[in-house]
């Protein structure tokens, strides 16, 4: 599942903060457009304007550095992935099978998008102070994802499990980001690895799928 760019608001007469709100979000998708085409190093201010088509009195209205910007990208990315998710649900026989699916869209989507996840990874591991609520934000879309694919089963050491999978997702998506292996054998062993978890926590088969 490829990711796509944000949908703005576009039901007329609409109030005030709406449009406000749609002016915002014409700016991260923007700005998330220039970071998949040429990196987030590269991209300006000036550019993120011009391609919004907003004045750069507009942009830091809303954005006062580039680094505020590119938090608010990765986590409407984060975002618009579960959102995807949500509406095309995995389709598995199993729970099992769902969070194998998951797995698979999550990271096969992060490399599709490396300076998107790159985004996210920043964000997530930034020791900054004022990053706290960002993180926040990004910590709580991995369980809705996961949650995704239990559906209505009743599961013990839901939340332990499901934080567990969180930070082996994170870890494999920082792998993937250096370099350091590829998508297909990343999916692969973090399919394994969540295969042994799911075994010790909720005692389920995991009828792995050959790639």
């Amino acid at each position: 599942m490829a990711y796509s760019v944000i949908e703005l608001p576009s039901t007329p007469n609409q109030p005030v903060y709406d449009k406000r709100e749609a002016s915002r979000l014409r700016i991260v998708v923007a700005a998330n457009n220039l970071v998949k085409a040429i990196g987030y190093p590269a991209v300006k201010m000036t550019d993120v304007a011009e391609e919004a088509g907003v004045s750069r009195a507009t942009l830091y209205r809303y954005y006062s550095t580039k680094e505020q910007l590119y938090r608010d990208v990765a986590i409407n990315w984060a975002i618009n992935f579960i959102d995807q998710l949500r509406q095309q649900p995995p389709a598995g026989r199993t729970v099992g099978d769902r969070i194998n699916e998951v797995i698979q869209t999550t990271l096969e989507t992060a490399a599709k998008s490396p300076q998107l996840m790159a985004a996210y990874i920043a964000t997530m591991v930034d020791d900054e102070s004022k990053l706290q609520k960002e993180q926040q934000q990004l910590k709580a879309l991995m369980p809705r994802v996961i949650k995704i694919a239990i559906g209505t089963a009743q599961l013990p050491r839901l939340e332990l499990t499901t934080i567990t999978l969180q930070h082996m997702l994170i870890s494999n998506m920082i792998l993937l980001n250096v370099g350091k292996t590829n998508s297909q054998q990343i999916v692969a062993e973090m399919q394994q690895l969540a295969s042994q978890l799911l075994a010790e926590s909720w005692g389920l088969p995991w009828p792995l799928r050959k790639s």
